[in-house]
């Protein structure tokens, strides 16, 4: 969960999601609210997963599909999950 690389120039335009994005071994890694946060994706013919969670909180979402090229839909619906995984306020 260490970044190792400070750019990411993937598929998903423009890096996953802020200037804070880079590259950990085999996990993209992020700061987002705070936080850091993590995601990995893979995809073969037909299928495209994507896998995002929130390490100081011990939160994760996982979402699979059966379509092609379709991470940036996928992480869009990571990061809103992980959102309604927030704590409420107290």
């Amino acid at each position: 969960m260490t970044r190792q690389y400070d750019q990411f120039a993937g598929p998903v335009a423009h890096g996953w999601l802020n200037e804070t994005t880079g590259f950990g071994l085999a996990w993209w890694i992020s700061e987002r609210n705070g936080a850091k946060v993590f995601a990995h994706s893979g995809s073969v013919a037909g299928y495209t997963a994507f896998l995002a969670g929130n390490l100081e909180r011990k939160t994760g979402f996982a979402v699979l599909s059966n379509g092609n090229q379709v991470h940036t839909y996928l992480y869009g619906l990571a990061l809103k999950a992980l959102d309604a995984l927030e704590p409420l306020p107290k």
